[in-house]
């Protein structure tokens, strides 16, 4: 007995909502560990300098999270760490163990957040992405080189869009 074909708009409606229940279950889990004390950057020497603007437009998607040792001094090995999900789920926030776990380690860490689909169309995403790895300042203050150096061991964070490097065209 051969089965059915099944509706390709039941297929979809599958997929959004596995999708949508996968989101929300790795987003609850992460708030919830992020708030035991273990979790906490103080206790664990890293300081958290929270939603620094990378572009202009005011929307939270366009924000990234500072993650540093507190005890550093002078410029420090910089990573920018982009959170996974496909460019269409998860977020800095779901993300922040890779910031404090690197950070613990002697790292200067950018953990973005940007534009997600299916709300923002392609490139969105990846042009975002391209932005706050562009928009990151290194030691020298322009944009990043092959051996990134962070000069934030000490100073303080840029927390406007015009302090940081210019985006390169179409951003």
């Amino acid at each position: 007995m051969a089965l059915a074909p099944v509706d390709s708009r039941v297929v979809a409606f599958r997929k959004r909502i596995g999708g949508m229940a996968l989101r929300k279950s790795l987003s609850g889990l992460s708030t919830v560990v992020r708030r035991l004390p273990i979790s906490q950057p103080a206790r664990h020497d890293v300081e958290l300098i929270r939603d620094v603007p990378y572009l202009g437009s005011g929307l939270v998607e366009h924000t990234y999270d500072v993650w540093r040792p507190k005890r550093a001094t002078g410029a420090l090995p910089l990573v920018v760490c982009i959170h996974g999900g496909a460019f269409r789920a998860l977020s800095k926030e779901t993300h922040w163990i890779m910031g404090l776990q690197l950070a613990r380690r002697g790292l200067c860490v950018v953990v973005p957040n940007y534009r997600l689909a299916p709300a923002h169309r392609y490139p969105a995403g990846s042009a975002d992405a391209a932005a706050a790895i562009m928009r990151t300042p290194t030691r020298s203050g322009s944009a990043p080189t092959p051996t990134p150096w962070c000069s934030w061991a000490k100073a303080p964070v840029p927390t406007s869009p015009s302090a940081l490097p210019s985006a390169p065209p179409g951003t």
